[in-house]
C-alpha cells in the first residue's frame, strides 16, 4: 500500500507535533515494511535531518514541482498537493499534525486519516491568543468532518472530539504515541558526564521537561520549592514563551538562580540523557493531549509526578504520584517522599518499567498499520 503523510511538521517542528511524526514514520518503516510512505513537505530547505539511521528504503520524499516552490510552495500544501498525490499512486493520506489539505475531500480514490493531538483550546482558552483559537477551531473542525478515520492520540482527546466537535465514536480510533527509541537505550556513565558538563547540571535535581507555557505550571513547582524550602535544584527543559520571563522574574526575585537550571536548546539525544541523571520529573500540567514527557520518564526508569484528572493518567497508569496541580502541599509532599523514600522510589520505577511496555515502537506501529488495512 501507498501511504502518504503531510510532513511539514516532521521536517521543521522541532518540538511535540515533529516528534510524533518523525517517531510514526520511524516505527512504521521499521517494523511494517510491506507499505511504501511518501512524506510530503512544501521545502527540504534548512530543513531538520530526518534519514531513519540510513533506512529509507520504503520511505520517499516529495516536494512541490519547481513552478510551486518559493512563495506558492505553502499554498501546495494545503490546495494543490492533490495532483501530486495522484500521480504518486496514493491510497491513504494521513495529515500526522491536526490537518488535512482543503482539496483533499474531492479525491474520492483517496482515503483520509487524520491525528489529532489535542482540544485544550476549547476547553482552556485562557492560555490561547484569539488568533490562535480562532485558526485552530477552523482547521481542527475542517480535518475532523472531511477524514475518513480520526486518529485520536488519547481516550481524553476521543471524548473531546465527541463533546466539543459532536464527531461519531464510530469514526475515532484511539492509538497511544511512543516516545523516541532513544529514552530506551542505556547511557555510559562518559556520555552522561558530557552532557552533564555542557550543561553544568548538579549531581542531583528534580527534571521538568515541556514548553515553558503558563498550562505546564513550571511556576507552581518554582514557589513550592520556595514555600516548602526544598533544597533540590530544578532543571527543566523546554522551548521559550513569555511565561518562561515570570519564572526568571521569580526565581530572581527570590535569589534562587542557583537552584533553578532553564535549558532551551537540548536535543533529543542530550534530554534522554538528563532523564537518566535526574532524581525524578515532575509535570503538573493543566491539561495534555496525551504526555509524552511521563512515558518518557517511566522508559528512562525514573519516578515522575504528574498530575490527576486529565489523560496523564493513561499516559502513567499506576506507575506515576499524581497530585493536584494547583496544590503546593501535594507537590511539596510527592517530592519529599521520592526524595527520601528509596523503596517507594524503587516500586515506581520497576512498575514504570512495565507499564511502558505499551508504548513501544512496534505496538504503535501495529495499531496503526490495523486502520490502514481496516480503511484499504
Amino acid at each position: 500500500m501507498r501511504i502518504g503523510y503531510d510532513a511539514k511538521q516532521i521536517f521543521y517542528n522541532k518540538g511535540g507535533l515533529g516528534n510524533y511524526g518523525r517517531n510514526t514514520v520511524f516505527y512504521l518503516s521499521r517494523h511494517i515494511k510491506n507499505h511504501e510512505y511518501y512524506l510530503y513537505t512544501p521545502s527540504l530547505r534548512k530543513a531538520i535531518n530526518f534519514d531513519l539511521n540510513g533506512n529509507m528504503d520504503n520511505v520517499t520524499i516529495k516536494t512541490p514541482p519547481m513552478v510551486l516552490q518559493g512563495p506558492f510552495k505553502s499554498i501546495w500544501r494545503t490546495r494543490n498537493i492533490v495532483p501530486q498525490l495522484g500521480r504518486d499512486k496514493i491510497e491513504i493520506y494521513h495529515g500526522l499534525g491536526n490537518e488535512l489539505p482543503v482539496s483533499i475531500q474531492r479525491k474520492k480514490n483517496i482515503k483520509t486519516i487524520v491525528t489529532i493531538h489535542d482540544l485544550i483550546f476549547l476547553r482552556y482558552p485562557q492560555f490561547y491568543k484569539d488568533l490562535d483559537r480562532w485558526t485552530y477551531k477552523k482547521k481542527f473542525l475542517f480535518s475532523s468532518e472531511i477524514a475518513d478515520t480520526i486518529v485520536a492520540v488519547s481516550k481524553q482527546t476521543q471524548q473531546d472530539l465527541i463533546e466539543f466537535y459532536k464527531v461519531s465514536p464510530q469514526k475515532i480510533r484511539v492509538v497511544y504515541q511512543g516516545c523516541d527509541q532513544l529514552y530506551f537505550e542505556k547511557r555510559t556513565q562518559e556520555e552522561l558526564q558530557a552532557v552533564r558538563e555542557k550543561f553544568n547540571l548538579p549531581e542531583n535535581f528534580i527534571l521538568s521537561v515541556g514548553t515553558i507555557e503558563e498550562r505546564k505550571n513550571l511556576l507552581t513547582v518554582v514557589r513550592t520549592l520556595f514555600h516548602k524550602r526544598i533544597d533540590i535544584p530544578l532543571v527543566a527543559v523546554g522551548q521559550r514563551t513569555e511565561y518562561t520571563e515570570k519564572v526568571r522574574e521569580y526565581v530572581k526575585r527570590r535569589k534562587m538562580d542557583n537552584r533553578v537550571i532553564l535549558i532551551h536548546n537540548a536535543s533529543n539525544y542530550e534530554l534522554s540523557c538528563i532523564y537518566r541523571m535526574a532524581g525524578m520529573t515532575i509535570y503538573p500540567s493543566f491539561f495534555e493531549g496525551f504526555g509524552i514527557p511521563v512515558i518518557e520518564s517511566l522508559a528512562t526508569g525514573i519516578p515522575v509526578i504528574t498530575s490527576k484528572g486529565t489523560c496523564l493518567r493513561e499516559a502513567g497508569g499506576d506507575a506515576a504520584w499524581y497530585i493536584n496541580p494547583g496544590s503546593m502541599e501535594e507537590i511539596g509532599h510527592a517530592i519529599q517522599t521520592l526524595s527520601s523514600d528509596s523503596d517507594k522510589r524503587a516500586e515506581m520505577i520497576e512498575k514504570g518499567y512495565k507499564h511502558v511496555r505499551k508504548f513501544t515502537g512496534e505496538n504503535v506501529a501495529r495499531n496503526l498499520n490495523r486502520i490502514y488495512n481496516y480503511m484499504k
